[in-house]
């Protein structure tokens, strides 16, 4: 079966971003208002989120792949790489902030989060405590609506698990 490339949404990309510098700016308007604090914290958090947003925008390359052996996911700051469908043991959608997020469990998740560098290794383990899994795609930076993003992966992780297994020709 053919690779299924799906590429990063430039568009959906800098919608987030201006979203992101609205809320740097009204993170300064709270600050400026007698709220430091919560001003401060958005400033940085929104800050950060627009710093990978800048970088996801000028990033080449598809932000998703499946194939017969697996996926490589490439779609955000917190994407995990290769993964293979040997070591999926479940899909299953996680609701937040009005986006669903497809959560990839995996055999050996730790195997997953020890191969990434600090940031990404960081990212990994906050999405195993709110998600369960350290793989975790959201549609919203790519190309594809959530509900076609799901029913490709369940439809390539089905092929894996029907194919005839090795040692069993007739």
């Amino acid at each position: 079966m053919d690779a299924v490339v799906i590429e990063r949404s430039k568009v959906k990309t800098a919608l987030a971003l201006i979203g992101s510098v609205l809320f740097c700016v009204a993170s300064v308007v709270l600050w400026r208002a007698g709220n430091p604090v919560i001003g401060l914290l958005g400033l940085l958090t929104f800050g950060a989120f627009g710093v990978f947003i800048v970088r996801a925008l000028f990033q080449s390359g598809p932000g998703l792949v499946l194939d017969d052996e697996g996926f490589v996911d490439d779609s955000s700051a917190g994407s995990v790489g290769r993964v293979l469908w040997a070591d999926v043991t479940q899909l299953s959608t996680w609701a937040h902030q009005g986006a669903n997020v497809l959560v990839v469990t995996v055999r050996n998740p730790e195997t997953y989060v020890a191969r990434l560098g600090a940031g990404r290794r960081r990212y990994a383990r906050i999405n195993m405590k709110m998600m369960g899994s350290p793989v975790g795609i959201a549609s919203n930076p790519l190309k594809v609506d959530y509900d076609t993003l799901f029913a490709l992966f369940t439809e390539r992780l089905e092929k894996y698990r029907s194919r005839p297994t090795e040692g069993m020709l007739s």
